[in-house]
């Protein structure tokens, strides 16, 4: 019962460290949440006559430039003792239903690149607002966990701003669950009946204490 596949159906879970790794975080595989979201992205578009086309196109001009070596390694490596076999050079897969693990995110923050490339905020927001969409449009049938270490990291305080309004979205549904890290007051601000705060504390003393504070008696400060 305890299986991925069972409890992604009850639960779907994601962990941001503090320090976001988009190729970690957003791994194109069958199981993860983000393989699921471009899987369901990409229904369906394997039938897109367009896209077959543009396809076709890439691989033809794929052969024209690698057509020396591929004919090199064919002619010194193969001929003898693999004679039926054809090597050959392509920038996409064959199969439409890899077609989703292609695909790679560019941010035009005024300078257009990866997403991998990008600063640490922009990764966070990118991250979280995957998930969040996933979350609300592709997996509706069970609860969502999100949890993020310090988010505040790399934004400035409009954007924690952001990010915090942004989970107040994610709890919408009323089944998902955030838990949080922070030492951003930012982060603090929400209206939800259900927000449960700790205050975790460490001194030579007592060491390290955690201790549940009524929010509700200072948030109108907030």
């Amino acid at each position: 019962a305890f299986r991925a596949s069972v409890r992604t159906e009850l639960m779907q879970s994601a962990i941001l460290p503090s320090f976001r790794d988009p190729a970690t975080q957003l791994r194109v595989a069958p199981w993860t949440w983000f393989g699921k979201l471009m899987r369901h992205l990409l229904k369906g578009s394997g039938d897109d006559e367009n896209l077959k086309d543009a396809l076709a196109q890439v691989r033809f001009a794929g052969d024209r430039v690698f057509e020396k070596v591929t004919a090199k390694i064919e002619n010194d490596a193969l001929s003898v003792s693999f004679p039926d076999a054809k090597l050959s050079f392509q920038f996409n897969q064959d199969t439409k239903g890899d077609l989703y693990k292609n695909c790679v995110i560019y941010v035009d923050d005024g300078f257009k690149s990866l997403l991998t490339e990008k600063g640490a905020g922009i990764q966070s927001a990118t991250i979280f607002g995957l998930f969040c969409y996933y979350t609300h449009h592709v997996n509706t049938t069970g609860s969502a966990l999100l949890c993020v270490e310090e988010p505040e990291l790399y934004l400035h305080p409009h954007a924690r701003r952001v990010i915090s309004d942004k989970l107040d979205d994610f709890l919408e549904r009323g089944r998902n669950q955030v838990i949080v890290t922070t030492h951003g007051v930012e982060f603090l601000r929400t209206a939800n009946d259900t927000f449960n705060l700790l205050l975790v504390k460490k001194d030579t003393v007592s060491g390290t204490t955690a201790q549940a504070l009524d929010a509700r008696e200072f948030l109108t400060l907030l």
